[in-house]
């Protein structure tokens, strides 16, 4: 048998593989055998003009998040014509069952706003902005609830090699706080894009998924020393939703391809005092939510994310009722079993954000505009 026949077969084999996992990978709900039709229950979009990716409660009747119009800004960066940095803060009231902008006094006018994640704590809003003027920034915002307005401090910026990787915070106390990285490379902040800087864009996504490459982490921001800290046992293929357990100083990791959650535990100041254990899961998750009165950890599922790209594609057309998505709850101070899922494909896809107040269920997307709420059912 000939060399050049044996490298041969070996390529064919290892291409089949490579495709195999690229399937695989993205395939979320392939073991899934029972789905909740949303279209007898109760459902209904709470509209907004763009996407909200990421929100969170302020009060029991007022959410906040993040709106986008991440359909642009996904064809923006495959096509690489320019960085899509328009959004804007939104709140949700949940009585009037309306979306619409804050008031933000005191923000830079010359700074763009792309929010993504945010926290909430001590009266103060922690949002993560891909402005592309200059390194990752994240902006710090005092809340006043009345009159609702939010009123701008400071912002903690960061190197460009940062740029367009954060994807979620949790702040644990005035001096710490966490964010995630989705992405290792990090996004241009010019359109002189070189050619081997185009290819990563294009295609190291592509290649992480197949090979599995786990260079994806979370770290640590202290505020006081301006010093970002990387948290080594965190690596992951894509590191989504972060969360903390109060009580129990546990900080709570998705990562979305390895279908896992990686818990940790903090010592009192804050820090990383060792990692805990990793939950399993089904499903590939988006953001997470620790609600500390209840102790439910609510997981965002997003569906299949290949569709989900294929669905920023004007060239593709998208069978929307091939993806679902929903929340995962967990209790995990009692165990790592799913308590309750609901899963949905009638009124959005790629959910990724989601949690429950009372027999209410709270969803959001990255495609679709606006809120969905449904009641709960088994």
């Amino acid at each position: 048998m000939s060399k050049s026949y044996i490298l041969f077969s070996f390529l064919i084999l290892f291409i089949s593989y490579m495709i195999y996992n690229e399937l695989t990978v993205f395939e979320y709900f392939k073991k899934n055998t029972k789905i909740n039709s949303s279209k007898s229950q109760n459902c209904k979009i709470i509209p907004s003009e763009y996407p909200i990716e990421t929100f969170i409660s302020l009060a029991d009747d007022l959410f906040i998040g993040g709106s986008t119009n991440y359909k642009e800004r996904f064809q923006n960066l495959k096509y690489l014509n320019h960085i899509y940095d328009k959004g804007s803060i939104v709140v949700l009231d949940k009585n009037k069952e309306k979306i619409f902008d804050i008031e933000i006094e005191n923000f830079p006018k010359d700074m763009p706003i792309s929010p993504d994640g945010m926290d909430y704590y001590d009266e103060k809003l922690y949002v993560i902005n891909h402005a592309f003027l200059e390194g990752e920034r994240i902006e710090v915002f005092k809340v006043s609830l009345n009159p609702l307005k939010l009123i701008y401090e400071k912002a903690f910026t960061f190197e460009e090699n940062h740029l367009g990787q954060f994807n979620s915070t949790t702040v644990i106390n005035n001096n710490i706080f966490y964010v995630s990285e989705w992405t290792a490379i990090p996004l241009p902040l010019t359109k002189n894009i070189s050619f081997v800087t185009k290819f990563l864009m294009k295609y190291y996504d592509f290649i992480k998924r197949i090979l599995k490459l786990k260079f994806c982490y979370m770290n640590k921001f202290d505020m006081k020393e301006n010093k970002l800290e990387r948290i080594d046992s965190s690596y992951g293929i894509a590191n989504n939703g972060i969360t903390y357990d109060r009580e129990n100083r546990l900080l709570y990791l998705a990562q979305t391809f390895d279908k896992n959650i990686k818990v940790f535990k903090l010592n009192e100041k804050g820090n990383v005092d060792k990692f805990v254990r990793n939950i399993p899961t089904e499903y590939g998750l988006d953001n997470l939510f620790f609600d500390n009165k209840t102790k439910l950890l609510y997981c965002a599922i997003m569906g299949n994310l290949k569709i989900t790209f294929d669905y920023y594609d004007p060239t593709k057309n998208v069978r929307r009722d091939e993806i679902y998505g929903g929340i995962a709850v967990y209790e995990p101070n009692k165990s790592d079993e799913v308590v309750y899922t609901f899963l949905q494909n009638d009124f959005m896809i790629e959910i990724t954000h989601g949690f429950m107040q009372g027999d209410d269920i709270y969803l959001s997307s990255a495609c679709d505009n606006g809120i969905l709420k449904c009641k709960k059912f088994e």
